[in-house]
Order: C-alpha cells, then structure tokens, then sequence
C-alpha cells in the first residue's frame, strides 16, 4: 500500500499488467472526466455517485476547503482505465472521497 500511495505501482507477476496510480492533484482529476464517464457506461450499475462530475465538485466545494487531500486511486490496463477509487486524506485518515453526506460511495470498477 505504500507504493500504491506514493505513486505507482503494478501487480508483480500479473500477465495483464495492472498499472495503478494515484491523483492527487485538482487539474489531474478534472482531466480524468472523460475516462472517467466511459468507464461507468462500462460498468454493470452506473449510478450517478460513481461519476466524475459528483467526485469533482464533492473534491473542490466541500473537501479541498476543508484541507483534506485529494488521493484517487486509478486502474489501467493495457491504457484503458478499469478502475477508478476516489478517496481522501483527512487528517491521517484515508477514506473515501465524499460531501460529508449520505451519498452512495464504492469503487467503480469495469464490468467484464
């Protein structure tokens, strides 16, 4: 795990070469949008909680102003992103990226 949030990280050993890496930056989320929307149209129950658009203004309207730390753990194979798990640092906690609100949160992972 501390690899995986230091940078990056792949699975040793694994033939489909998961390449996993960490967004900690505003422009960097906003720049996964699109990825982002055409990985959920490829998972079995998009919900408009998984999206990037609910990430992005959960991050700049209440998190970042609150001085948590954007920490968004991304999956990609072969380039295509599989994964995305929108998370926070609050203080020393790591927990998922939310509005402090009862949104439904989970990893949005491709559907096979």
């Amino acid at each position: 795990m501390k690899a995986l949030l230091s940078g990056r990280a792949t699975v040793p050993g694994d033939p489909t070469r998961l390449e996993v890496a960490r967004v900690d930056k505003t422009e960097a989320l906003h720049g996964l949008r699109e990825e982002w929307v055409r990985l959920c149209a490829r998972t079995r129950e998009p919900h408009f909680f998984h999206g990037p658009d609910w990430a992005w203004h959960a991050w700049r309207d209440v998190a970042q102003g609150l001085g948590r730390k954007l920490c968004v753990i991304t999956g990609r194979l072969d380039g295509r992103l599989v994964l995305v798990w929108p998370m926070m640092i609050d203080r020393r906690t790591l927990r998922m990226l939310s509005s402090d609100t009862l949104e439904y949160r989970d990893i949005v992972v491709e559907d096979d």
